[in-house]
């Protein structure tokens, strides 16, 4: 979905419903009712209350807390040793690993207090280590298995998840939590209000989503060295410059100034950014039409699902620029925090949703985002850190065989070490006009002399002492330390990128450092990777040096004897003087005295064509062997339909149509297609008038009926009554003269069609027997009987017309039609049963 719709789907609160699914997973779960279910009637208000505990005044509090937790859990852990008097030495440990240990115990601590009968001295340190660690392996063990709970499968089909749980719920029960010293006043809220229910949910979702922020941060910032040096920096400003190890022992920073770290507070947003994989779920809670924008509403049922992923808008390229690169101060904008982000010329309200949207967010996001803080502010103020990810490196690195023939690459950064091996071998290494490009191991294959080679790109080297040079500089050392010490002799130096300044232009002082080495032996080649020049040339110098150097040593070696007396070369004498030439068959002797002799050539098609050029045109009828060879050439008949095509077409069919042409423009040119209107007699014009007429009253009825707007049924022309004097008039007004009207034919025909028995004369006292025409007249019409007027009239039709629509809605179905119902469909009823099995699902 587009992120400038996100708001029309989170002001729904009402509609879309965040807590019916919230509760829902909770209690599949964690194992106790839903929050807002029978079981826990009018507890939101409460709930909400308790949230309130993790802001203001009480947030303070629980930064204060927080901070001397993570200050003693340094302090007792690998800090302690430097506080003696002793150096403190490198230690190995996963990154995951170490902020689960610190965050898991340190939150432990500042939200539910500490266990008891475990106190802080040092006789208890182990005991208190040991506890808390098998609390934190429970707890990892039931948090693997938490996509599957939410996902509805049982518990009971987990292994040991059922009872890790149990143990987890012990220890958070009330009961138990009542034994434990200074919780926080949440975590006390939170007991009050469930009772009898464990508070393990706060937990999970306390450590459950911290743990993993931390990594990614820490994660991300050591990975940037430039952001370690910005985000130090900002945090010794806030410590007042103050000695780091004293940082530990003095007064924690307060919220104001933990608000003050924009650049650190822009880190962990930007990890948040790239690491969260949060989605805000809402449940439909009844049917409407969701009105996204003015152009564009999607309808929803009851119970339908409504998710916002808020990755896709944490990745947009439009909303934010390079999205897979972290950028540490994306969020700072003139040393302000950064709110103002857009799409497509839009500012866009919800850009960075790692906790949530709208009222439903996280209420612990101020604790969560102030805890990352602090932990990072401790950990890059004490420690030395560095990314040592030696496992993960090695997997990666490209299977180098030591005892092959081998070409190793060193030199300085950005000297075109990767640009020769992609010239010379196939492997496709990044190049790019700055230093440090390649910071690991890549390894390509030659063949030269039919042999296997492999080339071994490495890091650059600076210059500097082997001491100081970091990881990345120490992989070219480390490659040369697993191969044979012969690899390092013979040596060549290349002189690369001679297409800008070559050796005989350089100072006399570093042409004598060439004519140093070449004074020694070494030999020195000016290469171009962009030219190719002198590459092809380093390629078989080195090999060929490396070839001999091979076999020099190898027959150098003991093992040379043993196959040197496994060999033998045989060197013929000359046993006399006779000659012995070799011998050549007769045969082949004619042969080539037969191609020797200059017979003239066969012309071929591609000769001939060669020859001609343009001119020359295939002819593939040329080589055909016919009896008669006059019809090679001759035309294949054309048959259609039985029918020769070649027998229907005039050869003189042009020349014909061209006289038809010209006897057609002499004829048009003689008028003998011009129309003559005065040509045409009295007759003729008094009927075109006549029918001129005849249109014209045709448009003026339909004009009328127009105007009349009859909406009732029309009856047809053919069923209507024709009136006598109606006829005459039309006649009339049609210019038909209608005097002599007695003596015309339709006057006879309605005189033959009257009856000729005489009518009895009516009395005005005596009704008619006969239900003659008269006395039907006289009836009112029964669809008008009790109308009042015709305006009446008009509403009496709607009605009717209303009344009928419901029958010729369902025209197809009637009262008497039978219908059997399946009151027990097949597809709802079987395979729903808890246990046991079924034949059908």
């Amino acid at each position: 979905m587009n992120p400038l719709l996100y708001p029309a789907v989170i002001k729904q609160g009402k509609q879309l419903d965040f807590h019916e699914f919230s509760d829902s997973a909770a209690s599949a779960t964690f194992g106790f009712p839903a929050v807002r279910s029978e079981k826990f009637p009018s507890l939101s208000e409460q709930i909400q209350k308790s949230f309130l505990l993790l802001q203001g005044s009480s947030l303070n509090s629980l930064i204060h807390k927080m901070m001397k937790s993570l200050q003693l859990i340094l302090q007792q852990d690998f800090l302690s040793s430097h506080e003696a008097g002793r150096d403190c030495e490198w230690r190995q440990e996963g990154l995951y690993e170490f902020c689960e240990r610190v965050m898991f115990e340190a939150t432990l601590v500042t939200l539910y207090g500490r266990p008891p009968n475990i106190n802080t001295d040092v006789g208890a340190n182990m005991h208190r280590k040991s506890w808390i660690n098998t609390l934190r392996d429970n707890f990892k063990k039931f948090d693997a298995m938490f996509p599957l709970l939410i996902a509805g499968i049982p518990i009971s089909l987990l292994g040991r998840t059922k009872s890790i749980r149990k143990q987890i719920n012990q220890v958070f029960h009330p009961q138990s939590m009542a034994e434990w010293t200074s919780p926080s006043g949440f975590i006390q809220a939170r007991v009050d209000i469930f009772q009898q229910y464990d508070t393990l949910k706060d937990l999970d979702k306390a450590v459950g989503n911290t743990i993993p922020a931390c990594f990614w941060c820490l994660y991300h910032l050591l990975s940037n060295p430039q952001a370690v040096s910005t985000v130090q920096e900002e945090i010794m400003r806030m410590f007042g410059d103050k000695d780091p190890e004293s940082i530990l022992n003095q007064d924690t920073p307060t919220r104001e100034q933990l608000e003050k770290l924009i650049h650190l507070e822009s880190a962990i947003n930007e990890s948040l950014r790239l690491s969260s994989v949060s989605m805000n779920i809402r449940v439909v809670q009844k049917d409407f039409c969701l009105h996204l924008n003015p152009q564009y509403s999607v309808c929803v049922r009851k119970g339908d699902i409504v998710a916002l992923y808020p990755q896709s808008t944490h990745l947009d390229p439009d909303i934010y620029p390079n999205p897979q690169q972290y950028q540490f101060d994306r969020f700072v904008e003139n040393g302000m925090v950064k709110t103002n982000f857009f799409k497509a010329n839009q500012k866009i309200r919800y850009y960075h949703m790692p906790f949530g949207s709208g009222a439903t967010m996280c209420p612990g996001r101020f604790f969560a985002i102030n805890e990352l803080k602090q932990f990072l502010c401790i950990t890059l103020m004490m420690c030395d850190m560095e990314l040592v990810a030696v496992r993960q490196h090695l997997s990666r690195l490209p299977t180098i065989d030591p005892n092959t023939r081998t070409l190793l690459l060193c030199g300085y950064p950005n000297v075109g070490k990767s640009s020769f091996i992609n010239k010379v071998t196939r492997a496709d290494v990044d190049v790019q006009p700055y230093a440090f490009t390649t910071k690991s191991l890549f390894v390509g294959h030659m063949d030269y002399k039919y042999l296997r080679w492999q080339v071994v790109d490495t890091p650059g080297i600076l210059d500097h002492p082997l001491e100081e040079r970091n990881t990345i500089e120490m992989q070219a050392i480390t490659a040369l330390a697993h191969l044979r010490a012969a690899v390092l002799y013979p040596l060549i130096v290349v002189a690369n990128k001679c297409d800008v300044k070559k050796i005989s232009e350089l100072s006399e002082e570093n042409q004598k450092i060439f004519a140093d080495l070449l004074s020694e032996g070494i030999p020195v080649i000016e290469t171009s990777t962009l030219t190719e020049e002198g590459v092809m040339q380093v390629k078989t110098e080195a090999c060929d040096r490396l070839l001999v150097h091979r076999v020099d040593t190898k027959m150098k070696g003991k093992k040379v004897h043993d196959i040197l007396n496994r060999l033998h070369l045989a060197m013929p004498t000359k046993r006399d003087d006779k000659e012995r030439p070799a011998f050549i068959p007769e045969g082949a002797v004619l042969r080539r005295k037969t191609m020797e002799v200059d017979a003239p050539k066969r012309k071929l098609e591609k000769d001939l064509e060669m020859e001609l050029g343009d001119d020359y045109t295939l002819d593939l009828q040329k080589y055909w062997d016919l009896m008669n060879a006059d019809e090679k050439h001759d035309k294949i008949p054309e048959i259609w339909e039985g029918h020769n095509i070649a027998d229907y077409i005039d050869p003189e069919i042009m020349k014909r149509l061209a006289e038809l042409e010209k006897e057609e423009e002499l004829r048009e040119q003689a008028g003998e297609y011009d129309s003559n209107e005065e040509s045409e007699d009295e007759e003729m014009q008094e009927i075109r008038h006549l029918a001129k007429q005849i249109r014209e009253k045709k448009k003026l009825k339909i004009l009328e009926s127009r105007e009349k707007d009859v909406q009732g049924p029309r009856m047809p022309r053919t069923a209507k009554k024709v009136d006598r004097a109606v006829l005459e008039k039309e006649m009339q007004e049609l210019g038909l003269d209608m005097t002599e009207k007695d003596g015309s034919h339709y006057v006879q025909q309605a005189r033959r069609s009257r009856s000729l028995v005489q009518k009895r004369k009516r009395e005005a006292s005596v009704l008619p027997t006969s239900r003659t025409r008269s006395q039907s007249a006289s009836k009112q019409p029964r669809d008008q009987s009790g109308v009042r007027d015709a305006k009446m009239m008009k509403k009496v039709k709607t009605m009717m017309k209303s009344s009928q629509k419901g029958m010729n809605r369902q025209g197809r179905k009637g009262e008497s039609d039978r219908h059997v119902f399946d009151l027990k469909p097949k597809h709802l009823l079987a395979g729903k049963r808890k246990s046991g099995s079924t034949s059908r699902r």
